[in-house]
């Protein structure tokens, strides 16, 4: 009996928010898009903000996930234009009359205080570009974006929630930027967690 074992589930489909593989029979479909369980309230919720009303300008079966290095590439760049930002920043504020002594002074000497603009600056930096483009200026440069698991824009609310992750990333020795070698669909931690892809264009 068991050698005759049918599987009654029917064919294999792909959630389009984690990309795991499910039976059509467990999937809920929508518009032809396959969503598993777990994702269920994620989708619900993206279908009640009208998410779906925007087409994918993507093919979801061509797409090219963008690697580690090239990831790493766009990010050593974002952080060298965040940098600038801040002198001039400390320029505005400050004056430039008084520009060399105080940047000196907050940056070599107040290493925290130094910290803390940084991290601002570079926190709003990623959340409007990435936010209003898919893509920060190192992202374009290395021709790269930020999109949803559907092929679609990434919304504001879920760039806001990929960046908090990526604090996580970058706290526990960089784990969650070094999954993306191992990751099938190049996910970092902080992809999952705002149900993004980077995609190459």
């Amino acid at each position: 009996m068991d050698n005759h074992y049918v599987n009654f589930q029917g064919t294999r489909k792909q959630c389009v928010e984690c990309g795991k593989a499910i039976f059509e029979s467990e999937a809920l479909i929508y518009e032809n898009k396959s969503i598993c369980s777990a994702c269920k309230p994620i989708f619900i919720q993206k279908l009640r903000e009208g998410i779906f009303n925007e087409k994918s300008d993507l093919n979801l079966e061509k797409i090219k996930f963008a690697g580690f290095w090239i990831r790493a590439g766009a990010k050593i760049i974002d952080i060298v234009i965040v940098y600038f930002l801040c002198i001039v920043a400390t320029a505005t504020m400050l004056g430039v009359a008084y520009i060399l002594d105080v940047f000196f002074n907050i940056f070599w000497h107040s290493q925290y205080e130094a910290s803390i603009l940084l991290f601002s600056l570079f926190f709003i930096y990623n959340v409007l570009l990435i936010g209003s483009y898919g893509a920060t200026l190192g992202k374009k440069i290395f021709k790269i974006r930020v999109v949803s698991t559907d092929g679609t824009k990434a919304v504001y609310s879920a760039v806001l929630k990929r960046q908090i992750a990526e604090i996580l990333s970058a706290a526990v020795f960089l784990s969650g930027y070094i999954a993306v070698v191992f990751d099938k669909q190049k996910r970092a931690l902080h992809d999952y967690y705002g149900n993004t892809w980077v995609i190459k264009l």
